[in-house]
């Protein structure tokens, strides 16, 4: 065999060899796929590992990977490295530009946050989210009109993209317009019903305003939808003690002291703190 039969043979075994394997790297993180759809996080972290391992330019292991470590383990840092080898090894992965605009945003990254939310945008994504984060960048920055288009924009491409409609009642709030807040929020809860950040901000709003009985209202709302949100036992109770329900106020703030769990439990000493008051409002 001469010598350039002998490397042209080679090389194709070569080429085979690398189709082969990232075939099965796409195989693998298809299971991830299926594994991170049924909850089960820690086996699709896994299976994308072991498809990047066969595989190292699987753009969709990485961003799978990177969903997790951002949304799952609360590590930005780390998602971010994945979102990046994403878009080297596939340089219009849209999804993957605006979840590292994301993970730099939960990093206080403002810049590469608004870089990469930027060119999803001027790609012509139909995604809200790009647009709902560049309104917060916005806001924070005190651009109020800026993210005031934003947030609109956000709605506009999905009216069903509630947090959109909450984050520009909060602009409103911010600058006290609250009958601009209460607007917005009402549209929200007409396009989406059961929103039950719609609803606990509307009652925050309504306890700024001291209309305690439709706080009331929209708080016990947003626990029939979002029963976990044990914070929300503390907001109805101020919403009853502006209405002199002192027992039953007192009823929610124990509650909460007795099931507040994981971050919630920094508010436990001001809770027992208000149940003191409480019940020194209802002596009087």
């Amino acid at each position: 065999m001469n010598k350039a039969l002998k490397m042209a043979l080679l090389s194709a075994m070569f080429v085979v060899a690398c189709s082969k394997a990232q075939t099965d790297s796409i195989k693998i993180a298809n299971m991830g796929v299926r594994a991170y759809e049924m909850g089960n996080f820690e086996r699709a972290a896994h299976l994308f590992k072991s498809a990047i391992r066969l595989y190292p330019k699987n753009a969709k292991a990485h961003y799978h990977l990177g969903m997790i470590l951002l949304y799952q383990n609360n590590d930005p840092q780390d998602a971010a490295t994945e979102f990046e080898k994403a878009i080297e090894y596939e340089p219009r992965f849209e999804a993957a530009m605006f979840q590292l605009g994301r993970a730099a945003f939960a990093m206080g990254k403002m810049d590469t946050a608004r870089k990469y939310l930027s060119l999803t945008i001027d790609r012509g994504t139909t995604l809200p989210g790009p647009y709902y984060w560049m309104g917060r960048i916005e806001q924070q920055a005190g651009k109020l009109d800026k993210a005031d288009e934003y947030y609109r924009k956000a709605i506009k491409l999905n009216p069903h993209y509630s947090r959109a409609f909450v984050a520009l009642a909060d602009l409103y709030q911010s600058v006290s317009a609250y009958p601009e807040a209460v607007e917005v929020l009402k549209e929200d809860l007409r396009i989406n019903p059961k929103d039950p950040d719609g609803y606990e901000k509307l009652g925050l709003i309504y306890i700024a305003l001291a209309q305690y009985k439709k706080a009331e209202n929209a708080i016990r709302n947003a626990l029939s939808y979002n029963p976990g949100n044990t914070l929300d036992y503390l907001n109805l109770a101020s919403a009853l003690v502006g209405q002199k329900k002192y027992r039953e106020a007192a009823f929610y703030v124990k509650r909460f002291v007795l099931e507040a769990k994981g971050p919630m439990t920094k508010y436990v000493e001001p809770a027992k703190l208000m149940y003191d008051k409480i019940q020194e409002l209802s002596l009087q």
